[in-house]
């Protein structure tokens, strides 16, 4: 049976966290009585943001490029859309930044998990 690092679950089990997380903070900031048009835009750019995640975790495990995609997720539906949904405020940026965060902090096991420590930081 092969050997399962500890890190590569850390890594899996954050991943799935963030990603849960982004997605609830998301549907609670935006999904509030929409039209159809609007709800397939929200879907559009959630899925979108999952799959760039989910391709930056997998070829190029950047911190960096993972915060802006999911800061971009985040700041989109209002710049794209202002009258339909509630600009960024103070009081949704804890939220926001939180998610982003954990998002950064599983890119941060991924590197730890299949790059090693020493080129993790």
């Amino acid at each position: 049976m092969p050997h399962i690092k500890p890190a590569s679950l850390l890594f899996l089990a954050s991943a799935v966290v963030a990603v849960a997380t982004y997605w609830f903070v998301f549907e609670l900031r935006y999904a509030w009585f929409l039209h159809p048009d609007q709800a397939r835009f929200l879907g559009i750019v959630l899925l979108v943001v999952a799959a760039g995640l989910v391709a930056l975790w997998l070829w190029y495990p950047s911190r960096l490029l993972t915060a802006i995609v999911s800061a971009v997720g985040v700041a989109l539906p209002p710049l794209a859309m202002g009258n339909v949904f509630p600009p960024l405020d103070r009081d949704f940026a804890p939220f926001a930044i939180g998610a982003i965060a954990l998002c950064v902090l599983a890119t941060h096991f991924r590197r730890r998990a299949f790059v090693g420590p020493s080129h993790a930081l």
